[in-house]
């Protein structure tokens, strides 16, 4: 299913929108960013809508840092 054990995370951030599509990042550190949450506005993946109760690779792996927001829809 795709989903990592993180270990190494040197920061956390957690978004969301009003309609509760929550999401959390993580930040191990080599740079390597993890995501899980709601996917319904592609917010964890870009390859599908599922949601995603474990942490998944996101392909970036050269992050200096991570940040999420939360909107009102």
């Amino acid at each position: 299913d795709g989903a990592e054990e993180l270990s190494g995370i040197v920061a956390i951030a957690a978004g969301g929108n009003s309609d509760t599509s929550t999401f959390a990042l993580a930040l191990d550190a080599t740079g390597q960013v993890y995501a899980w949450g709601y996917n319904d506005y592609k917010q964890v993946t870009k390859s599908s809508e599922n949601s995603y109760a474990l942490p998944q690779k996101t392909g970036i792996t050269q992050a200096l840092d991570i940040a999420a927001a939360r909107t009102e829809r």
